[in-house]
């Protein structure tokens, strides 16, 4: 087989997760070409896609450290292009967890480089992994929903509604703590949204956390006054403790909505 074929075999086996015939096909390319670096930078490409970035990074900078100023500049810029190309791909692919560790390669190699139109591919991919979680859970396939609500949050940890559906999830399955957890994140980052504090109080309720969760509904109500199932568990809550007063004090205020 000539170079330029052993060259696209070995790129198309990236493309098919043939990573080590890739590996092998790179390497006997850059021996029979090692002026062309562009072998290198897949090489490199490869391992990091395989979770090992300091071989990749080692790879990269056997290439780039051997040139001055301006080539090593133009060069840098011919991998990142590489990289982003890549990252694109991963984006489709739904794998966010891979683009965004591209991502942050991009940026620690120019941190002044404009990768165009990401967060939109980006936020296509996260509405379609959210509506499948979403799909997943009410299936009760609850690792698949789990594991697209974990890809989103990997590309991007503030978002507060994918932090509150998983908690949700791990409410629905008896994992309480985990619960706890998530929807607090959503409280940490979008701190007046009722629903938010209504199931926070749902769960400090399952934990016997009883006086946590009475402020919990009282938050909700506060910052969302038309939540009627927040003054129904609220009135519940009160009357199961004795304080029928309130309890039915809240019940008049829901009827008033």
């Amino acid at each position: 087989m000539n170079y330029l074929k052993l060259q696209t075999q070995a790129y198309k086996q990236i493309l098919l997760g043939q990573y080590e015939q890739s590996i092998r096909n790179y390497e006997i390319c850059i021996n029979l070409q090692p002026d062309d670096v562009t072998n290198f930078w897949y090489l490199g490409l490869i391992y990091f896609s395989q979770g090992n970035e300091l071989e990749a990074q080692a790879i990269w900078m056997s290439i780039l450290l051997q040139e001055i100023s301006e080539r090593r500049k133009s060069k840098t810029k011919d991998l990142i292009q590489i990289i982003e190309k890549e990252l694109m791909r991963q984006i489709k692919l739904s794998n966010l967890e891979l683009a965004k560790r591209l991502s942050i390669q991009i940026k620690e190699l120019d941190e002044q480089y404009l990768i165009i139109n990401i967060e939109q591919a980006a936020q296509a991919t996260i509405d379609k992994l959210f509506k499948e979680a979403n799909q997943l859970k009410k299936k009760g396939n609850f690792q698949e929903a789990e594991n697209n609500y974990q890809k989103i949050l990997f590309w991007n940890h503030q978002n507060a509604e994918v932090w509150h559906h998983l908690g949700l999830l791990y409410l629905h399955i008896f994992e309480y703590g985990k619960a706890l957890d998530c929807v607090m994140n959503s409280i940490t980052i979008n701190p007046n949204t009722g629903k938010y504090h209504y199931n926070v109080g749902l769960i400090l309720e399952k934990l016997k956390k009883i006086p946590q969760s009475i402020q919990a509904y009282y938050k909700a109500v506060e910052l969302d006054p038309s939540l009627l199932v927040a003054y129904e568990q609220l009135g519940n809550l009160l009357s199961s403790i004795g304080e029928i007063e309130e309890a039915e004090k809240i019940y008049r205020q829901a009827q008033e909505i």
